[in-house]
């Protein structure tokens, strides 16, 4: 018995997505932030991703890689490109002003969850730390400016510091208009004269 097909009948096989390594990582991010570190498994982001455990090894070799390389990632994708897009030859109140309504529409929940992942893991909570040292760096720049006191400069970067990683802790989350009237309300308390 023979099955013969019209001349126009075409197979079709189910689309097959590809994804790269940037949607791996960017998918991992999103298990991260919204199911916590432990959702890092294999099974769990390749559900995520709606893919097989094939495509998610043909860029990694291993979850231990994918954690790496995920930790890579969320550094170079972090705070550090809010500053690259602030120009610094502008005076520190217009780089502050710039820098506040760029956060103000920002999730902190994002900064929560990679907080929470490096109090489990080494490689994450050096992260942390890295991400902490430039943002404070680069904020007591500012302020230092701002008072012209070095000391009420990074005094003032912790505090704001401080309240940036807060926002996420309070529920609902300070976000948008509120973040940005809370700022306004710190910064009045800078010196109106540099001495």
């Amino acid at each position: 018995m023979s099955c013969s097909l019209p001349y126009h009948t075409v197979w079709y096989a189910p689309a097959v997505s590809r994804r790269t390594k940037q949607d791996w990582l960017r998918g991992g991010f999103e298990v991260l932030t919204h199911q916590g570190s432990d959702a890092l498994t294999v099974e769990n982001l390749v559900t995520h991703m709606r893919v097989t455990k094939g495509s998610f090894y043909h860029h990694f070799g291993s979850l231990a890689q994918f954690r790496t390389e995920l930790i890579a990632f969320l550094e170079r994708s972090g705070f550090s490109d809010v500053i690259d897009t602030i120009p610094t030859h502008l005076p520190a109140a217009q780089q502050l002003a710039l820098i506040t309504a760029d956060l103000s529409r920002r999730d902190p929940v994002y900064d929560k969850a990679v907080r929470l992942w490096g109090e489990r893991d080494p490689e994450a909570a050096a992260l942390v730390a890295r991400v902490d040292a430039a943002r404070l760096t680069y904020l007591t720049a500012l302020f230092t400016d701002l008072t012209g006191h070095p000391d009420q400069g990074q005094l003032f970067a912790r505090l704001a510091y401080a309240f940036y990683l807060g926002t996420a802790q309070i529920q609902p989350r300070i976000m948008g208009q509120e973040y940005s009237d809370m700022i306004a309300l710190l910064t009045r308390l800078l010196p109106q004269e540099r001495p």
